[in-house]
């Protein structure tokens, strides 16, 4: 997928601070924002093309859910430090509104 054909999905909605974790994975699957391992790696591999105006946001990934030894679950998030660096974040926390879900951009319906 290039990246072109990519959009960021706002997580918080009407001036909502932070949205939980349970309430992040069901915005995740009603926009059809899902990507799996594949997809964070190709954006990675692709970081010289990212657009700049994604780097104020963090860009997550619940679609790929992990969990650790004592039961905590993760998922993934890219974010701009000077460079791009992919890290983990815990599901069952307060996600703040700068970040943002990755997904397919919607094509007009004909």
């Amino acid at each position: 997928i290039p990246l072109s054909d990519l959009e960021l999905i706002p997580i918080c909605r009407n001036g909502e601070p932070w949205i939980s974790g349970e309430d992040l994975l069901g915005l995740a699957w009603k926009v059809r924002a899902d990507f799996g391992q594949d997809q964070i790696e190709y954006i990675l591999e692709s970081r010289n093309d990212i657009p700049e105006d994604w780097e104020i946001s963090f860009l997550l990934f619940p679609g790929v859910v992990k969990r650790d030894r004592p039961g905590n679950l993760y998922f993934p998030f890219i974010y701009w430090n000077g460079e791009w660096s992919l890290e983990f974040c815990l599901l069952n926390s307060r996600h703040f509104s700068s970040g943002r879900l990755v997904r397919r951009r919607e094509r007009p319906r004909k």
